[in-house]
């Protein structure tokens, strides 16, 4: 008898295939962009507390001030535990924690660590201050202690100064 391949099967694939095939889905989430995505409410209500509730109050259809690509986003790691790629991780963030979802909030915060520049750390601290991101503020407050000299020159700085002082201060304190 020759060797056979077996079918790589996961949960993650599993419940993947389900959503991709349409199949037994009993819910539409519609994007900001007006595209409606089939999903299933159990799988929703399990992952999210907050879809969970929303779903009680809907007719089949739920709008979700998102665009197309991040409700894509959400529902591969609702069904899947990842996000393969990952294009907006600073949007996403915010829905992830919109959505008590801290599984993908860390995913997005370890994305938006690989991420940091001199024009980009003051709107990730501010990003990291707003959602509670510890280990993002932390990169973040590491990177301007290790490159004082070209953060401060940014237009960032002077608006993170008016934005959020308090966190301005706790950055010049360092």
């Amino acid at each position: 008898v020759p060797d056979k391949v077996e079918e790589q099967h996961s949960l993650a694939l599993d419940l993947w295939s389900k959503l991709v095939t349409n199949e037994k889905t009993d819910i539409y989430l519609r994007s900001s962009d007006g595209d409606a995505i089939p999903a299933h409410k159990l799988l929703l209500s399990f992952r999210s507390p907050v879809l969970a509730q929303l779903i009680e109050t809907t007719n089949g259809v739920l709008t979700l001030e998102v665009t197309t690509q991040i409700l894509k986003s959400l529902l591969q790691y609702m069904y899947t535990d990842r996000v393969d790629p990952l294009d907006s991780p600073q949007v996403l963030i915010r829905f992830a924690d919109s959505l008590e979802l801290p599984g993908l909030k860390s995913i997005c915060e370890r994305e938006l660590i690989d991420s940091i520049t001199p024009q980009n750390v003051a709107s990730l601290l501010l990003v990291a201050d707003t959602f509670n991101c510890e280990l993002l503020k932390k990169a973040c407050m590491g990177y301007c202690e290790d490159n004082p000299h070209s953060i401060v020159k940014t237009v960032a700085w002077k608006v993170m100064e008016k934005v959020n002082p308090g966190l301005f201060e706790e950055v010049c304190q360092k």
